[in-house]
């Protein structure tokens, strides 16, 4: 069954375009822009998002969320003020990031679109509208060089979630109102279709759902690869939680992260993770399912893009 779920991804730009005008994600008339900025950019973008699928029907407000979040974070028009994730139909997904790397300094512009939810938080802040009826965020702004040194960002506890989340050598990124960030980070509403479920004597694959490539189970602290037959699915035993870290990080290596914004991923979600006792899957999403919930839209475009997906699924 799709579930709703909320997605906090972060963007890290290394370059901005001009303002978008309308509902169009980018500007329909681009003489002057195309003489000053090339369609295809230098820009490496890579992105990665958490979504949890609970397996104890939790509630969770959307206020309680953005909470979490530190005080100058912006908040969306469209945060909802009642209780999401119902039982059975909603849960929340949080902190995805999206680093951008730049040798040079660059202005770009950037469109997230929600195509069945909405935003909820984004820092820097960012203008809200709607791409043929999809809600949008839009960002534009200035991309510095990635070996520029970093100053005026807003101080954090070292101990905060968000400090992880600076901890990989990324592009600063500008907005016209004075905000800088390592990366561009926005929260929101969107659907999570699960590869698996508990069958009768053991898990299986959802019908219709091709599974991933890269699958995990944790029991009790052991842990397990999933390799799919046909329906069933096929445990194979990797070790314990060190062994599935490292097992994760490679693969998340594999799918185009670079290897400090992996550890910033798992430093991030270390809890929900690797530790407790609650049986767990964990599996890399698939880009295309990523791009078809959140439709990524930067100008100009980025040489490399990597959108990368890790879903914790109780059960």
């Amino acid at each position: 069954m799709t579930r709703r779920v909320r997605a906090l991804p972060i963007l890290l730009l290394a370059g901005l375009t001009p303002l978008l005008r309308g509902e169009c994600p980018y500007p329909t008339e681009t003489p002057s822009m195309e003489r000053a900025i090339p369609a295809v950019s230098s820009i490496r973008l890579h992105e990665w998002g958490v979504w949890r699928i609970g397996a104890d029907g939790r509630v969770v407000s959307a206020h309680e969320l953005a909470s979490e979040s530190p005080t100058f974070v912006h908040r969306s028009t469209e945060v909802p003020g009642v209780e999401i994730g119902s039982p059975g139909l909603a849960v929340p997904c949080e902190k995805p990031v999206i680093y951008l790397h730049s040798e040079v300094a660059m202005d770009v512009t950037i469109s997230v679109g929600f195509t069945r939810g909405a935003p909820w938080l984004h820092f820097p802040g960012a203008t809200e509208g709607r791409t043929a009826g999809t809600p949008t965020l839009q960002w534009y702004g200035h991309v510095l060089p990635e070996a520029e040194p970093t100053h005026g960002l807003v101080e954090v506890p070292s101990t905060h979630w968000w400090a992880r989340l600076r901890a990989p050598r990324s592009s600063v990124f500008v907005t016209e109102r004075g905000e800088r960030e390592r990366f561009v980070f926005y929260d929101g509403d969107t659907l999570v279709a699960p590869f698996y479920r508990m069958g009768r004597r053991a898990l299986e694959v959802v019908p219709g759902r091709h599974p991933p490539a890269h699958a995990w189970t944790l029991d009790a602290g052991r842990a397990a690869r999933l390799e799919p037959q046909g329906r069933r699915v096929r445990s194979v035993a990797i070790g314990a939680t060190v062994e599935l870290r490292a097992s994760v990080r490679a693969s998340l290596v594999a799918s185009g992260l670079a290897a400090d914004e992996a550890e910033s991923l798992l430093a991030t979600w270390n809890a929900s993770l690797f530790e407790g006792d609650s049986r767990r899957i964990v599996w890399i999403m698939r880009a295309d399912d990523y791009e078809a919930m959140l439709p990524l839209r930067v100008w100009p475009i980025p040489r490399e893009t990597v959108r990368v997906g890790l879903v914790i699924q109780g059960y």
